[in-house]
């Protein structure tokens, strides 16, 4: 009797002890995504004070084209940061890569040639990997064009006598032509610097206004950019060169703006003359690094250096 006693009581020790197991499991189960979802909801201050990252903050990145979401880019990337100093340093993304503190905040240049290099914000804010997902567009969109007022097609030439001219053939103290900048579908032309080039004695001034649903100037006085080292001379001296910004034409779209001159007083625009010259060109505006080290949006750097993703140039026209 005492053996069969003997025998049920160890099969009841066994049984409470694989009972006992089986709770404390239960309880980490249960308990370890509130664990983790606790760790995970932090704040940088809270883990900062919980005594930091176990490991370092990085960078996982992944650029994709804005006109096909699914085609990822491979761009280059520097960075710089927020209350800094320091000049902008290449980007390595991954977990071998380049390392940050948590509450780091700065900008991200993400370049490639034939794209429009663009810069973006972030943030560090968590212990490891940090997502970055941006989208690029690709560039070399940008088609111009000249027409009358009349929506003719100037003859594309300026040191000579043309068939037909801006002014269709009249002469006055004033004339009205068109700046078409023609997109490409899929891609984008980014926002584009118009350079014009005049004969300083016949033409004073030159106007520029949106005249299409998506046209939209961004700069309007023609003297901001006018003395940048991109706009070299083409016509014979003396010259008067007047620059505008307008709005990127995307995907395709075709945006006109219309051109307003005057001229000089006791000048006619279009008096049968071939010094009526007009040279137009067209600059794709893009992120770069500066010789400072700090990012700029532009055309060309605090240098002089050409920083623009594309130029169309060779638009010419007389007012003759």
């Amino acid at each position: 009797m005492r053996k069969i006693m003997n025998k049920s009581g160890k099969q009841n020790t066994v049984a409470w002890m694989i009972g006992i197991v089986a709770i404390v499991a239960l309880l980490i189960f249960v308990a370890y995504p509130m664990v983790s979802q606790s760790t995970s909801s932090k704040t940088v201050e809270q883990i900062i004070a919980s005594g930091g990252c176990d490991t370092e903050p990085y960078i996982a990145n992944s650029t994709f084209n804005e006109y096909s979401r699914g085609t990822s880019v491979g761009v280059a990337y520097s960075y710089v940061l927020d209350r800094s100093d320091a000049s902008a340093r290449t980007l390595t993304p991954g977990n071998s890569g380049t390392t940050f503190s948590l509450g780091d905040k700065g900008k991200i240049l993400s370049s490639l040639a034939g794209y429009i290099d663009q810069v973006d914000d972030f943030e560090i804010t968590k212990c490891g990997a940090n997502e970055f997902t941006n989208y690029v567009k690709e560039g070399d969109a940008i088609t111009l064009a000249l027409l009358t007022k009349n929506f003719a097609t100037p003859t594309n030439i300026a040191d000579a006598s043309s068939a037909v001219n801006l002014t269709d053939g009249g002469a006055s103290t004033s004339a009205t032509f068109y700046i078409e900048v023609q997109g490409v579908r899929d891609k984008s032309t980014g926002q584009v610097l118009l350079t014009l080039e005049a004969n300083a004695t016949e033409v004073d001034t030159i106007a520029i206004n949106a005249d299409s649903a998506g046209a939209k100037v961004i700069e309007s006085n023609s003297g901001v950019y006018d003395g940048l080292d991109l706009f070299s001379a083409e016509g014979t001296a003396p010259s008067s060169k007047f620059a505008f910004v307008v709005d990127s034409a995307e995907d395709g779209a075709i945006d006109r703006y219309q051109m307003t001159v005057t001229a000089e007083s006791g000048e006619a625009l279009g008096a049968s003359d071939a010094t009526g010259f007009l040279y137009v060109n067209a600059y794709a505006g893009q992120w770069f690094t500066n010789p400072d080290g700090d990012f700029e949006f532009g055309w060309e750097d605090a240098d002089g250096t050409a920083k623009y993703e594309q130029v169309a140039s060779d638009s010419d026209a007389l007012f003759s």
